[in-house]
């Protein structure tokens, strides 16, 4: 019995002893490699609902000589709760450079499709613009600009007749 054991050993220790060689010579291969990680890839997102909103934008941009990708400049767009429910939408800016557009649901399931273009041109113009708040107002009374904080100061008279105005406004600082 002993005498096989005693080869139930050798073979078991060949068997490591090689496992040891192949691990060895597996590491010092891929050791050489140019391997680093591939850097963490996060996709770009745009909600598809806010998607026809972001291409108009896009679209009135290129119509006025501005050209952008959206990818590029990391901006991304949301349909999501907001920590303050009486905000509409808002652009918010993250430590990473990337950007994002996030609206209240309950808010964009409530308003009309110009309320919601003036809603994301209004963010957009914050995250791709940079543009801050505008409170000036008209002689009577109306906003000069999207880019009012609400209709606090001015009321908001975004239609069909002033939507061009308002958006070469936009544009234009």
């Amino acid at each position: 019995m002993k005498q096989n054991q005693k080869k139930n050993y050798n073979k078991l220790s060949k068997y490591f002893r090689c496992l040891a060689v192949l691990g060895f010579f597996s590491i010092c291969f891929t050791s050489c490699l140019d391997n680093e990680p591939a850097p963490i890839q996060i996709d770009h997102f745009i909600d598809n609902r806010l998607k026809p909103y972001f291409d108009k934008f896009k679209e009135e941009a290129s119509a006025r000589g501005f050209e952008f990708d959206f990818k590029e400049l990391k901006v991304d767009g949301y349909i999501q709760g907001l920590s303050q429910s009486s905000v509409a939408g808002q652009c918010q800016t993250y430590e990473t450079g990337n950007s994002a557009v996030i609206v209240q649901p309950i808010y964009w399931d409530n308003i009309t499709e110009l309320e919601k273009e003036f809603l994301i041109f209004h963010e957009l113009g914050h995250c791709i613009l940079d543009r801050a708040h505008l409170e000036d107002a008209n002689p009577d009374g109306t906003c000069k600009s999207i880019m009012n904080s609400g209709g606090l100061f001015c009321d908001i008279n975004y239609n069909i007749r002033t939507r061009d105005e308002y958006i070469d406004e936009l544009f234009s600082n």
